[in-house]
């Protein structure tokens, strides 16, 4: 649900586009794009325009930045498409790496790899990171094969 800074700052932006319009109110939320790390929000605005019909504007709440108005879905649509295909490096690296672990993991491997190349012949991991890498490595594996042994039970 939209907290009331969030109402006004949408029922606001749509009164802006459409200044002749009456009776704005939200009528849905719909969670968008959402993740472990984020939640974006579309927001349904009915109102009322002069001729008494009834119509409605979309409104696209991101996590970070500014709200969006559209004044359809085809019109929403189009622009989230074309949006979700430019995805920043971070969300690419936390969707190839299996999640938050695995980008945990990925930057103990990388540590271990830097310090085996900075000296390789003084190479001893401290125990503190061979740990970490160990139970990181466990649970991924472990959770792996939960997935599977539900997904094979009917």
């Amino acid at each position: 649900m939209a907290s009331e800074v969030d109402t006004k700052k949408v029922v606001d932006l749509v009164q802006q586009y459409h200044p002749n319009v009456t009776d704005l109110h939200i009528s849905a939320t719909i969670p968008i794009g959402s993740n472990l790390l984020t939640q974006s929000r579309l927001l349904y605005v009915k109102y009322t325009r002069p001729d008494r019909k009834s119509d409605r504007s979309l409104v696209y709440l991101p996590f970070v930045g500014d709200p969006v108005p559209f004044d359809s879905s085809e019109e929403f649509i189009r622009w989230y498409t074309g949006k979700s295909q430019k995805v920043g490096l971070l969300p690419q690296i936390i969707e190839w790496s299996g999640g938050i672990a695995g980008v945990i993991a990925l930057a103990i491997v990388g540590v271990l790899l830097w310090q085996y190349g900075h000296a390789p012949d003084k190479f001893a991991p401290p125990d503190l990171l061979s740990h970490a890498f160990e139970i990181i490595l466990g649970y991924y594996f472990g959770s792996k094969v939960a997935a599977g042994s539900s997904k094979s039970v009917p």
